[in-house]
């Protein structure tokens, strides 16, 4: 998607876990959105919220015109109870 619709020159992937969740972050320099616009026919995001939803996550995407975008998922670990795991981070530049 940051290809196809961004036309960003810059995009950031982080993965982190902590505290009896995974959070993956990420964020693009490109054209920006109105997040809260409708998109006929465009189910791509409609369709993570709901599965990150499905297993109990967060999902959050801020963005806006002329300012990139940055999609945010937080989904908890089954069976971590909570507890702190061994950090997990990791990103990459495209």
């Amino acid at each position: 998607n940051i290809v196809k619709h961004a036309g960003a020159t810059e995009a950031r992937i982080a993965l982190r876990s902590a505290a009896g969740h995974v959070t993956l972050e990420v964020r693009d320099d490109g054209r920006g959105f109105d997040p809260q616009g409708h998109f006929p026919g465009h189910l791509g995001l409609q369709s993570m919220r709901e599965r990150i939803e499905g297993v109990g996550g967060t999902f959050s995407v801020h963005s806006a015109p002329g300012q990139g975008t940055c999609v945010t998922a937080v989904v908890p670990l089954a069976g971590a109870h909570g507890a702190d795991l061994p950090p997990v981070a990791a990103a990459t530049q495209v």
